[in-house]
């Protein structure tokens, strides 16, 4: 999400845990489960010692709903309210003061990136008393931060590159599952938004990103990278990517697609060409 402009407070593993279990857990009746996400995931992970801002995906609606309940309970005021029809909702709260000021909540995915098995395959679990938080890996964190193309998000990637190991074939395959399951919507005319542009999203950001992180670190993904590459190129956009990247930092917003570069006919052509 866009930042706030009054002073966000950074929030250590520790700060994390302790919110989750005293402040949060207390209003609880039975267990809720949530996935960490963004810079929320990495520091809990370990590769950064802090996030500025919480990053939160819950599959389930009701819970989703209730911790805004709760939050909004504990003097948390909502600051940003994104909804695509009954799809999905992603909204900001916050409360000045708080050690953990400033919240994202995500209903029922995290910038497009659908949980799936595959993603949760290497994921791990902590009980912070009713939250059951789970963490994916490292590799599925990496791919959901190369989606906002944000200065600090190019910043993060490098930082997972310099930190951990990167397994590309989990990337391709994470990528390439994402794709398939978009593209095989294509012909779904019940559905609110608008598939071909979630595919045209997926596959720009993700080669964007590979490219702004520069060659000493894409070097280190050459396999990812050219994949990342072929699947862009099969668009056919006419843009480079610092065209792109301009675009969609100039532009930054959880509404922004790069579909709007393009006119209909051309994406009615990328629908007729990539369904599967």
């Amino acid at each position: 999400m866009a930042e706030d402009r009054a002073p966000i407070r950074p929030k250590n593993p520790t700060t994390l845990l302790l919110w989750l279990e005293n402040d949060i857990s207390r209003y609880l009746d039975h267990e809720v489960q949530t996935y960490a996400h963004g810079g929320t995931a990495l520091t809990l992970l370990g590769i950064k010692d802090s996030t500025k801002d919480v990053d939160f995906t819950f599959t389930r609606k009701d819970d989703f709903y209730e911790l805004i309940a709760i939050l909004n309970r504990m003097g948390y005021n909502s600051t940003y309210d994104f909804k695509t029809g009954d799809r999905s909702h992603l909204i900001r709260l916050k409360k000045e003061g708080s050690d953990v000021d400033i919240i994202d909540l995500h209903w029922p995915y995290w910038n497009n990136w659908r949980i799936t098995k595959l993603i949760e395959r290497d994921s791990i679990q902590k009980q912070c008393g009713k939250i059951l938080l789970k963490l994916l890996d490292h590799n599925a964190i990496f791919l959901f931060k190369t989606y906002l193309v944000r200065v600090t998000d190019i910043d993060d990637l490098r930082t997972v590159i310099e930190k951990r190991e990167l397994d590309e074939d989990r990337l391709i395959a994470i990528f390439n599952e994402q794709d398939e399951m978009y593209r095989k919507d294509f012909n779904n005319d019940r559905l609110e938004s608008d598939p071909a542009r979630n595919v045209i999203d997926l596959r720009a950001r993700v080669c964007v990103s590979l490219h702004l992180i520069g060659n000493k670190y894409r070097n280190k993904l050459k396999r990812f990278a050219k994949f990342a590459d072929k699947l862009f190129n099969e668009l056919d956009l006419g843009l480079n990517y610092s065209e792109i990247a301009e675009f969609l930092q100039k532009e930054f917003s959880e509404k922004t697609s790069v579909a709007e570069l393009l006119d209909d006919e051309h994406i009615e052509t990328l629908r007729r060409q990539l369904s599967l």
